[in-house]
């Protein structure tokens, strides 16, 4: 039950923010919901992971 509420909660927030930035990358969309839910420093991390690939 859980499991579901968590992936429906990331589901949402990816809709809310890729109809705030259409123009944005999967990618990109990721790194913010990052941002969202554990913070700057984290984000930067992915970010910088995703972006090296």
């Amino acid at each position: 039950m859980v499991s579901t509420m968590n992936k429906t909660v990331r589901s949402l927030a990816i809709g809310g923010l890729r109809e705030r930035y259409p123009e944005d990358s999967d990618v990109d969309l990721r790194i913010k919901l990052a941002k969202l839910f554990y913070g700057e420093e984290v984000a930067c991390r992915i970010a910088k992971r995703f972006k090296n690939t």
